[in-house]
């Protein structure tokens, strides 16, 4: 599944960051490719150079947005490692979410759309996680998810049920186990 992603995207020259992606890959979007921290840009250039790459690896959509999701971990915790630290577990940190991340990155961008992350525990063996947003990208939350149970080196199983057609809205329910 997401495995076989990584070794195609370093074929492709892609190894952990691509700043000439678009070109690269062969999409013309409206930014021509420059992207910058500050800058907003259009979803649907996002979802061309998805549909690109996917095409480009072999591989399906959700699984490499999974996987891109997967990615995205190890540079959360680079950029807030004070947050990363404090937390003790997986609950905690997807708990944490809303009110540490998404506040710091609203600081530095107000007018970023940001995804709503609600948690629901259930004493310490379940979670439910809810996912919104404008955007369809319940499968880099997936990622996310996934990569913060292995950051955490925790045995929790995932069960994802999509509210919508598209993956705006998604519910993941984790089940800690032994």
């Amino acid at each position: 599944m997401t495995d076989d992603i990584t070794p195609k995207l370093k074929a492709l020259g892609l190894k952990n960051c691509a700043a000439n992606l678009a070109a690269i890959i062969g999409v013309d979007p409206p930014s021509k490719g420059i992207y910058t921290a500050v800058g907003q840009y259009r979803d649907d250039e996002l979802y061309s150079l998805i549909d690109k790459l996917a095409e480009l690896t072999h591989s399906n959509v959700p699984d490499l947005i999974r996987s891109f999701g997967m990615a995205l971990f190890p540079g959360l915790k680079r950029l807030h490692p004070e947050f990363v630290d404090a937390m003790s577990n997986v609950f905690d940190l997807l708990e944490n979410i809303n009110d540490h991340i998404h506040y710091e990155v609203k600081k530095l961008y107000p007018d970023a759309q940001l995804p709503r992350v609600d948690c629901d525990r259930e004493g310490n063996e379940r979670m439910t996680v809810r996912y919104h947003s404008h955007r369809p990208l319940g499968d880099l939350a997936e990622g996310l998810i996934r990569a913060v149970i292995h950051h955490f080196q925790e045995s929790i199983e995932v069960d994802r049920q999509d509210q919508d057609s598209v993956g705006s809205h998604v519910n993941f329910y984790l089940r800690r186990f032994q």
